[in-house]
């Protein structure tokens, strides 16, 4: 009976211990699954926000170089719930194991319960500042930017007006050399007024494409809820400027992707119609063009005593001999001006510095127009004169015209709900993991291209 006792006293014993010892490897065995739940939670949260990131518009970096998230993700209209649901659908089946065996021996069964996304930042953001950054960063890493020098020239020689003055300067000669019969420049200044530049420049077949209604720069944009930092370099203008002239073409190298044939030309101009966009910049040239030829005729030898024969030949019977070889250098400038605008639109040359030899002579100055379209000449080319004229927008100007153009590309290119205030390039999520045992956690991550923290 002593036996049987001290057999039952060690059995009460071992059970006690043994409960002690069971419940601290249960407590252990519970710690590392809440632990487990957090570590897979964390991993699961990582795969899935890569993988949303991964799914950037492919069309916007082949074409653009341009990093982001497309909220249409190929559909009819994008938001940031798009985003948020793809993210919650990676997350949930990150969680499910496609392994039926593994599936059945899941302790931790696991589901994000909810997904939020509470902060994020669109490509449009700051007026399109968050681009730019993109744009000068891609520009800088392509490493083929052209001459500074060259464009501060371009710059410098493109300050002009529309014209205006200088038709005020020929109209003044015009009426203070009184009634003189045949003078010829009478018939240049009517051309002047009444003409269209782009009739005189290219004939027939101006372009006819316009921008649509729904772009970036004529609506109210979506914005982000996330304030980053962005580049302020003090080259970042000059670099943009570089990537807007080699990314869209212009009337004369179009880019065979392109809705617009003259996208270099609304990005400076912004008119709805890319004739208009053109004619404008015709305009600003053809003003260029005015000031350095008239200059460079009242400073020719040559010119002035052709001129001044002919003004007294028309004066013989009245008239003021002074006014009307002045009117006669204005008519002869504006012609000589509008051939060489003719010439660039063709694929020509022409210096911005000083002037050519006169291409039409005095003579012939009526019928100034059969000297156009045709290229030839040196100097500079059209996409250098636009590069001057582009340099004197201010940048959020060319960023919001510059969205104006992706859009309407990348819609035509199969993302028929495109917009740039729905794409996404950085977000800050928060996902609520629970499990079908008890437990869960909360787990915050963010992600972003280029950041900038």
């Amino acid at each position: 009976m002593q036996s049987e006792k001290m057999k039952g006293e060690i059995t009460v014993f071992l059970a006690l211990l043994f409960s002690v010892f069971s419940g601290l490897v249960l407590t252990v065995i519970e710690s590392a699954r809440i632990q487990a739940i957090r570590v897979q939670s964390e991993q699961v949260m990582q795969g899935s926000i890569h993988s949303v990131f991964g799914e950037y518009n492919q069309d916007l970096l082949s074409l653009y170089g341009l990093f982001a998230i497309d909220g249409s993700f190929r559909g009819a209209q994008g938001s940031i719930e798009n985003v948020r649901e793809h993210l919650s659908e990676y997350a949930e089946e990150n969680f499910l194991s496609s392994d039926a065996e593994q599936q059945r021996s899941d302790w931790l069964k696991l589901h994000a319960r909810e997904m939020k996304i509470k902060q994020f930042q669109l490509l449009s953001d700051k007026e399109g500042a968050v681009l730019t950054d993109q744009a000068v960063r891609y520009e800088r890493e392509r490493g083929q930017l052209p001459n500074r020098s060259d464009i501060v020239h371009a710059v410098h020689q493109m300050q002009t007006d529309d014209g205006s003055s200088f038709l005020s300067m020929f109209s003044e000669y015009l009426s203070h050399a009184g009634d003189v019969e045949d003078n010829p420049a009478e018939d240049v200044f009517e051309t002047a007024v009444n003409a269209d530049l782009l009739d005189l420049t290219l004939g027939e077949g101006h372009p006819s494409g316009s921008m649509g209604r729904d772009c970036a720069s004529r609506r109210s944009l979506q914005q982000g809820t996330y304030a980053g930092k962005t580049d302020a370099a003090e080259d970042g203008d000059y670099i943009f400027d570089a990537y807007l002239l080699e990314k869209f073409g212009n009337y004369v190298h179009p880019k065979d992707h392109a809705v617009m044939l003259c996208e270099q030309e609304y990005l400076i101009a912004g008119k709805g119609s890319e004739g208009d966009c053109l004619r404008e910049c015709a305009k600003r040239i053809l003003s260029q063009r005015e000031g350095q030829t008239f200059s460079g005729f009242t400073g020719n030898e040559e010119i002035l005593r052709e001129t001044e024969e002919l003004a007294e030949q028309l004066c013989e019977n009245g008239g003021d001999p002074y006014y009307t070889q002045m009117s006669l250098i204005c008519a002869w400038a504006y012609a000589e001006s509008v051939i060489e605008v003719s010439r660039l639109l063709y694929g020509g040359y022409v210096g911005m510095d000083g002037y050519e030899f006169p291409t039409v002579s005095l003579e012939e100055l009526r019928n100034f127009t059969q000297y156009c379209h045709a290229c030839g000449g040196s100097g500079e080319s059209y996409d250098e004169y636009l590069a001057g004229m582009l340099a004197q927008r201010n940048t959020r100007q060319k960023a919001m015209r510059c969205m104006d153009l992706i859009e309407e590309n990348l819609r035509h290119a199969g993302h028929p709900g495109f917009a740039v205030d729905t794409c996404v390039t950085y977000f800050r999520a928060k996902m609520d993991v629970t499990s079908d045992y008890g437990h869960g956690c909360e787990i915050e991550r963010d992600y972003g291209y280029f950041l900038n923290l």
